[in-house]
């Protein structure tokens, strides 16, 4: 399995230009302030975040709202079994995903669709399978409240960790008031 790992990440620095990190994983990146941050650092993107996850956490079942390259989704890989599902609006960024996923061997399912537009498809709905996250990642430009509200059955099925992005205290709030419902507690706050 080690080998299989060194092996595609060596091939996929090579082959499709992608940053080997320091973790030993290896990243394809955009040329956006994303991208240049992780080119710099030869770390993930919010490196302290993504160590805090695993080392608390240790995700196993990983469903990443808005997955942009897949940092996250790599990022937070390391147990035996990882599988991620990835929402993604951009066909782009999908296909980009696909390739940072499987370079780094991870399971994964990626669906390219827009949850921040859309009213009818939300986690509840799109979950067909029954996959039952440990941690469910939200990024949604201010919209994580309307994430969460289709989220429902899957949070109150198997309670998993959350780690939202808010733009600003109002979009705190609105969250909090969700998850004050389903009996969550706000553990760590991150800027």
């Amino acid at each position: 399995e080690l080998e299989n790992k060194i092996n595609s990440t060596c091939e996929a620095v090579k082959k499709d230009e992608a940053i080997k990190l320091r973790s030993g994983s290896s990243i394809v990146t955009l040329n956006d302030k994303i991208g240049n941050i992780i080119n710099k650092t030869k770390m993930f993107h919010e490196e302290e975040l993504i160590s805090y996850i695993k080392r608390n956490f240790a995700p196993q079942k990983v469903i990443d709202v808005n997955s942009n390259i897949g940092n996250y989704a790599v990022g937070f890989s390391g147990k035996n079994g990882y599988k991620v599902h990835c929402y993604e609006a951009s066909k782009d960024l999908c296909e980009l995903i696909k390739k940072n996923l499987l370079n780094n061997n991870i399971d994964n399912e990626i669906i390219n669709i827009d949850l921040l537009n859309s009213k009818k498809n939300s986690l509840d709905n799109l979950n067909k399978e029954g996959f039952l996250p440990d941690l469910i990642k939200i990024f949604a430009n201010g919209l994580e409240h309307e994430i969460l509200i289709g989220a429902r059955d899957i949070i109150k099925k198997n309670f998993p960790t959350l780690v939202i992005e808010h733009q600003n205290y109002e979009n705190y709030l609105k969250c909090k008031n969700i998850l004050d419902g389903y009996n969550y507690k706000v553990i760590k706050v991150m800027c």
